[in-house]
């Protein structure tokens, strides 16, 4: 099986296992937990397919490839004087089940993967440097993210329970995308490019949190008023220092 589609796969029944846990449910109603549990393992491989393809493309854009892999990372684990490097830990399986667990069901973590990308020589001729720029970089990272809010702020237009939960689905891939840890999409935006990260940062975040709120079109409005004003007030605050 190919090495992509076995990470969304996997990364799919683990957002499956996210979206649907309700410890009342699994033990009063199963048949009903598992019912969920399919549900969002299709809507989650749905969002995950368009994350992927939507890195790809612009990715192809400024000349180079991408790969999604699931999210992994290294760790040190030192006492005393004894150290043993545990690598290549599972991040994107451990923390999202890890939070759904301890939260019984009431946060949903849904980073389970990275993004890796590869520059394609032969498309980048014509351009000034053969090596990605910081922000070049940045726009892949943040390209996938921004996708999953608007597909949600669209959904919300339309009322219909299942695409209630397809929302819900790619707020959350957004906002835990965003989060500036190692190895995640935000890491790479915040680091290559503070005004973009802090502009979608705010952007996403605000629109997720309005979706429960107001309609669509509100939504989309008053978040991205606000996402302007934060970046606003950041070169404001970077160039009266």
């Amino acid at each position: 099986m190919d090495e992509e589609l076995r990470t969304i796969l996997v990364s799919a029944v683990i957002l499956g296992f996210v979206f649907s846990f309700d410890e009342i449910t699994i033990l009063s109603a199963p048949l009903v937990f598992i019912g969920n549990l399919i549900k969002f393992f299709i809507l989650s491989l749905i969002a995950l397919f368009i994350h992927n393809k939507v890195q790809k493309y612009y990715a192809l854009k400024v000349g180079a490839t991408t790969k999604i892999s699931l999210w992994k990372s290294r760790l040190t684990f030192r006492f005393f004087y004894f150290e043993k490097k545990l690598t290549n830990l599972p991040y994107g399986v451990i923390y999202p089940v890890l939070v759904t667990l301890l939260s019984r069901g009431q946060i949903f973590f849904a980073a389970t993967t990275t993004t890796e990308e590869k520059v394609v020589p032969a498309y980048r001729l014509g351009r000034r440097y053969l090596k990605l720029a910081g922000f070049e970089r940045a726009k892949i990272a943040v390209i996938a993210p921004l996708t999953h809010i608007i597909i949600a702020i669209i959904l919300r237009l339309i009322d219909i329970p299942i695409l209630n939960d397809f929302a819900l689905v790619n707020s959350m891939m957004a906002i835990s995308a965003m989060l500036p840890l190692p190895g995640l999409l935000g890491s790479t935006v915040f680091f290559e490019s503070k005004p973009l990260y802090i502009f979608s940062a705010v952007f996403i975040l605000i629109s997720a949190l309005l979706l429960n709120f107001l309609t669509g079109i509100s939504t989309l409005i008053v978040a991205a008023i606000l996402a302007v004003a934060a970046l606003l007030t950041y070169f404001w605050r970077f160039y009266t220092k």
